[in-house]
């Protein structure tokens, strides 16, 4: 069957409409990249953090002796390249060294606390332990 005016219009319009389509949810994609927590779950990595880890890394998570610094450039050196998913089974898997374990739930929000304190800015969505968003792209131009 040949192609009309009107069929070609309709085609036009149809194909702009999904190319559009495309576009928003690139930029939706996007945008949920730049929050991986939740506040509810940094505030509970804070009390967590100050009853699990400060012993070691300082309160103002400056680290100490052999512990590292937790925010700062260090902290953006190391980790900024990596992901969440990285920190966090890191975080879990060694921390703390004395052999104590954290719920699944603190190790997550610890980690939480860590991000928002090298910057990041939380969203609504959780941090769960196959998150595997870029350091670096949560905290880019953040102070």
């Amino acid at each position: 069957m040949p192609s009309t005016p009107l069929s070609a219009s309709f085609l036009l319009v149809f194909v702009g409409s999904a190319c559009l389509g495309v576009g928003w949810s690139r930029t939706a994609d996007a945008l949920d990249q730049t929050a991986a927590f939740t506040a509810a779950q940094a505030e509970a990595g804070r009390t967590a953090y100050r009853a699990h880890c400060a012993g070691c890394h300082a309160s103002d998570l400056g680290g100490r002796d052999d512990a590292p610094a937790l925010a700062g450039p260090d902290f953006l050196k190391t980790w900024g390249p990596r992901t969440t998913a990285q920190l966090h089974d890191f975080v879990r898997t060694t921390m703390p060294p004395d052999g104590a374990a954290l719920t699944a739930e603190e190790y997550l929000a610890v980690v939480a606390h860590l991000l928002e304190r090298n910057g990041a800015v939380a969203g609504a969505q959780p941090l769960d332990a196959t998150t595997a968003v870029g350091i670096a792209s949560l905290i880019k131009g953040r102070p």
